[in-house]
């Protein structure tokens, strides 16, 4: 069985299994909720086809999920280990053109930069990111984070900012 959570960009689906246990001579029964987000599927078919208006309509819808930077983190993740390497890498730079074009871009940008493969990064800076803007967004980023962490009192009581 699938659900489509079309207003979250979700499938939701039940994985069943039957487990059959030789020593005890019973079968066991499990099922198991599983979630897939399909909204950077969609986007990036879009994006390939050179529908990069559509794409951002299409994206448009599901800025207010609290998600959404991860969705498009993770689309762009995916076009970076499609096309990074590839000479000709449009796709690469209409998706960071997308991804641009929301206000949480930079760090969905630094996000992905982070978690890629060195070997991709020339092909990402190429098509249009500056590394050293990149490092200090990230910069920036991790010291909002640990501002956040101190007014909270969620950090480590022997954390000295001023040594």
């Amino acid at each position: 069985m699938v659900v489509v959570l079309v207003n979250h960009g979700v499938l939701v689906g039940v994985q069943q299994q039957l487990h059959l246990n030789a020593t005890l001579g019973i079968a066991q029964f499990s099922a198991e909720i599983r979630t897939h987000l399909f909204i950077q599927v969609i986007g990036r078919h879009l994006l390939q086809r050179g529908l990069c208006q559509e794409a951002y309509e299409f994206f448009s819808n599901y800025r207010s999920l609290e998600y959404f930077g991860h969705i498009l983190e993770v689309l762009l993740h995916k076009i970076l280990d499609e096309t990074g390497n590839s000479p000709k890498n449009q796709t690469l730079k209409e998706t960071l053109q997308l991804v641009r074009r929301f206000p949480i871009s930079l760090e969905t940008i630094v996000n992905c930069a982070r978690k890629s493969e060195m070997s991709l990064w020339k092909a990402f800076f190429d098509a249009g990111e500056d590394a050293k803007t990149l490092f200090y967004v990230s910069l920036l980023i991790v010291g909002i984070s640990e501002q956040e962490q101190l007014a909270s009192g969620n950090i480590l009581s022997d954390y000295h900012p001023d040594t």
